[in-house]
């Protein structure tokens, strides 16, 4: 998925940590359905990264 260019495994409540790069928010919604529809995905949960605070 080249919209999706990193993956995390995170210790806490989440299993998977996927990195999005995109140019819109519809382009968030379309990328985000497609990671839903993956088999033994069961649930997402969406959060927007408003800027980098360390340079």
């Amino acid at each position: 998925m080249p919209d999706v260019p990193r993956f995390y495994i995170p210790i806490g409540a989440k299993d998977l940590v996927a990195v999005i790069a995109v140019g819109s928010l519809p382009d968030v919604d379309r990328v985000t359905g497609r990671l839903q529809k993956i088999p033994g995905v069961l649930c997402r949960e969406t959060s927007l990264l408003l800027r980098n605070v360390l340079a």
